[in-house]
């Protein structure tokens, strides 16, 4: 008799209630990888200074965490599923701005308001969801599987957007990302749905869960916003000055990151904090190097490492922070991580305020690296 040896990826879809937030995943993070790295690039080619770009960063993430109340109220009151489909027209109202801004010069207040209902509605809704659908006993397989659905479809994505902007503009890239979206929601109410009555505490959101946590999940805060905002921005108008190359950096990261991402899920389970551990140092040392990024080579190899010392640190990670919210009050614990997450990059975009070397921002990064081992 041949022994069949299932593969470590097929072996991520063992469960079954999962699969929805997989497909949903996927296309919105080929829709979003389109647009949102080149975000901060466009503003400020449309002549916004950086100070309002970065006060822009500074309201949504703010909003962000306001609006995750009324989203765990919505999430007790209803479901998940139908609470993430109210999320939907804030993201188009966002995009339709953003489309239109060149024209109509909105204030940069109004978009960020959009988007940061968005992101506290939309994020709030699932991770609550996917803490409380997961079985618990494999969740670094289920972390590392819906990572490795976004990265595959986000690795298109940013190059595609590259080109397309090149080409066309921000405008068309902007209507096939609205429309992508749309799309993106409707395998959510393939399952049944789900919500959690739950008495919601404004202070536990500060308070109960633990300091090192909260500590740590601001660190990855500010991380993501060094990584998503203040790394683009650099490369862009100190380096490469070019929207098909951006994007192209950005994929070859991405490229890299499936790899461990493969790595990290298989062993996360077992080896959690070792992984995360290695991944954490590895990542700060990346930070460092990128300090001294002066050419396009240099870019395309730092943001190789970063794809994959990123993805070994957040993966056991998240696996962490979603058994923490599965072992107590998944919804409030979630309110606990938007507080700390919004803290961590409303720091960051402060104090970019006030800093001209953007450099500084990377070795900030790779110290904020560090700390999520307080977790």
């Amino acid at each position: 008799m041949t022994m069949h040896t299932q593969s470590p990826i097929l072996q991520f879809l063992h469960n079954r209630e999962l699969d929805e937030l997989y497909v949903m995943t996927a296309i919105r993070g080929f829709a979003t990888s389109m647009i949102g790295i080149f975000i901060p690039i466009y503003l400020i080619t449309l002549g916004y200074s950086l100070s309002a770009v970065l006060i822009f960063y500074i309201v949504r993430q703010a909003v962000y965490w306001v609006a995750s109340f009324p989203a765990a109220y919505l999430d007790a009151r209803f479901d998940f599923k139908h609470t993430m489909l109210i999320s939907m027209p804030f993201l188009v109202i966002f995009f339709s701005l953003l489309a239109t801004l060149q024209t109509m010069s909105w204030p940069l207040w109004v978009l960020a308001v959009a988007s940061g209902i968005e992101l506290g509605i939309f994020w709030t809704s699932y991770h609550t969801d996917f803490a409380l659908m997961s079985d618990g006993k494999s969740l670094g397989k289920e972390v590392g599987f819906v990572q490795f659905c976004t990265k595959i479809s986000n690795v298109a994505g940013p190059l595609a957007g590259g080109i397309l902007i090149s080409m066309f503009g921000f405008t068309m890239v902007l209507v096939i990302v609205n429309l992508l979206l749309v799309i993106s929601i409707l395998p959510l109410f393939i399952s049944k749905d789900i919500h959690s009555k739950v008495k919601i505490s404004f202070k536990n959101t500060f308070f109960g869960k633990g300091w090192k946590d909260y500590i740590a999940l601001a660190a990855s805060g500010f991380e993501a916003g060094v990584a998503g905002v203040i790394w683009p921005i650099f490369i862009f108008f100190y380096v490469v000055s070019d929207f098909t190359t951006v994007g192209l950096v950005t994929t070859v990261s991405l490229a890299f990151s499936i790899i461990a991402v493969v790595m990290a899920a298989e062993l996360a389970d077992k080896h959690r904090d070792l992984i995360m551990r290695l991944g954490a140092w590895m990542h700060a040392i990346v930070w460092g190097l990128k300090a001294f990024v002066v050419s396009a080579g240099h870019v395309f190899v730092s943001d190789s490492f970063h794809g994959t010392s990123r993805t070994l640190m957040m993966v056991p990670f998240n696996a962490k922070m979603y058994n923490k919210a599965g072992r107590v009050d998944a919804l409030q614990y979630v309110l606990f991580r938007a507080s700390a997450i919004s803290f961590g990059a409303i720091i960051l975009y402060v104090a970019m305020l006030f800093v001209v070397d953007l450099t500084t921002s990377f070795w900030l990064a790779g110290a904020a690296s560090l700390l999520l081992l307080l977790f």
